[in-house]
């Protein structure tokens, strides 16, 4: 399976420290990171951000359970295994950050530290998880009869996103423009594969999870905020950073208050 990869100060020259992997959203592309690529303290560290299955210049397959969360994390290992990483920190928002955790859970071994921002272990229940996947799979079904035009319209009337209004009209274009450019089957199968409602939960797991973790939600995005307030008081090795002025996409909505978080925590 072939992925394509955003990165960054990964030369032979750069110093050879913990290199910081990145996984983005539903309907993103490892596009979404490139702004960190001129953040000061960073500048010096190999940064990786990985399209997922479906988005962007990866691979499309057809069978939607190609996409499923245990194909992703060792779809994932073997990436890192090829480019002889032998550990890094995973950096994961909202999709990416449950493929993250699932990775994290599964592969302790290589993360040496590990942010979720705006995640979620998945539902608690069977009751919620099939509710979920019902709506999913209208949607998937949507997005290809109807065109990526139409999805995009519908996807940034999401009263998660609401709190973007506060952003550029330049950086939201570019967001739009990277969303447009999806392959509609591609987002489609993805939804089916490893959409919220067909995950695992891992409520009961995190509780065993020995990585150093950073719990990331906006301040204006209650959900996640409750979530990771939540995960927290599981995971004995986690913090949970409250971030001002954002809501669901932390890194779109305050950039720097992001860069300053992550670098905190991550920079050895």
């Amino acid at each position: 399976m072939s992925y394509h990869l955003w990165n960054w100060a990964c030369s032979n020259s750069a110093p050879k420290r913990t290199p910081i992997v990145f996984l983005h959203g539903f309907a993103g592309t490892g596009e979404d990171f490139l702004f960190l690529h001129s953040a000061e303290r960073l500048m010096q560290r190999c940064c990786i951000a990985i399209d997922a299955l479906g988005h962007g210049g990866t691979d499309v397959p057809k069978d939607p359970r190609r996409y499923g969360i245990e194909q992703v994390i060792l779809d994932l290992d073997a990436l890192f295994t090829a480019l002889q990483i032998p550990q890094i920190h995973l950096v994961g928002y909202s999709m990416g950050g449950r493929m993250a955790l699932a990775y994290a859970l599964n592969f302790p071994q290589r993360i040496k530290k590990l942010v979720l921002e705006s995640a979620s272990p998945g539902l608690k229940t069977a009751v919620e998880r099939a509710q979920r996947k019902r709506q999913d799979e209208e949607l998937a079904k949507r997005i290809v009869e109807k065109g990526i035009h139409a999805f995009v319209d519908n996807w940034e009337t999401n009263p998660l996103f609401a709190s973007q209004r506060q952003v550029s009209i330049e950086r939201l274009d570019h967001q739009r423009k990277m969303r447009l450019s999806q392959i509609p089957e591609g987002l489609s199968r993805s939804l089916l594969g490893v959409g919220t409602g067909v995950q695992p939960s891992y409520w009961d797991k995190i509780e065993n999870l020995s990585t150093s973790a950073l719990l990331l939600s906006g301040e204006i995005d209650m959900k996640f905020t409750n979530i990771a307030r939540e995960m927290k008081e599981r995971m004995q090795t986690a913090e949970h950073r409250v971030i001002a002025n954002a809501g669901h996409n932390i890194h779109l909505e305050n950039p720097d208050g992001y860069i300053k978080n992550i670098s905190e925590f991550l920079l050895d």
